[in-house]
């Protein structure tokens, strides 16, 4: 069974969405039921989405290329973490299925 997450921000503003084969948890991903993009963009406050109103955002520093570079490798850890739980989702689904096997075999 697969479970959608949203990816947020530091601003809990909605960045991405992703349906993934097994549970995941981190700080910055929040599981809903439905796909909807719609949410993208949107502030997540007090369990209410909310429109970020583009004229509010302050404008940010430009950011150094070593807070670059962390950005990166933290996006890059994300990403594993993220098929690092796909994958322990496979093997346990694989594992089922070779004990329906084993199971069926001895019938």
């Amino acid at each position: 069974m697969s479970k959608i997450y949203l990816q947020l921000d530091a601003d809990c503003i909605v960045i991405g969405i992703s349906r993934l084969t097994g549970e995941v948890a981190a700080d910055n991903l929040l599981s809903i039921d439905t796909y909807d993009i719609t949410l993208l963009g949107k502030r997540y406050v007090n369990g209410q989405f909310e429109d970020v109103s583009q004229q509010a955002e302050p404008s940010q520093p430009e950011l150094s290329e070593v807070d670059k570079l962390k950005a990166k490798v933290e996006a890059q850890q994300q990403q594993l973490a993220n098929q690092e739980a796909k994958l322990a989702a496979q093997d346990t689904m694989i594992n089922e299925l070779n004990v329906m096997l084993v199971d069926m075999m001895f019938m």
